[in-house]
């Protein structure tokens, strides 16, 4: 599952949650899988995300592809495609 801006999204990915022209930090905790218990206890038809903020607390997103209020900052890593070594 990508985000807007095309980058595939993983567990531990920092994040900036958009609301009221402010940003609050966030981190992907878990992609939830079709199907599966999880992706039931959050009341998801298909797949989705749960992200835990300060700010906001836990909640899920079933798609980020057209979501401009959740946007992807950094890898969890600190080590984005670009300064991986390799």
């Amino acid at each position: 599952m990508p985000y807007m801006d095309g980058t595939e999204v993983r567990e531990g990915d920092v994040v900036a949650i958009r609301h009221d022209r402010s940003n609050s930090p966030g981190v992907v905790l878990k992609v939830l899988l079709p199907g599966t218990k999880d992706a039931k206890d959050w009341s998801l038809p298909k797949d989705g995300l749960l992200f835990k903020s300060d700010a906001y607390g836990l909640f899920v997103a079933e798609s980020l592809e057209e979501d401009e209020d959740i946007v992807f900052v950094r890898k969890g890593d600190d080590q984005s495609p670009e300064t991986k070594p390799g």
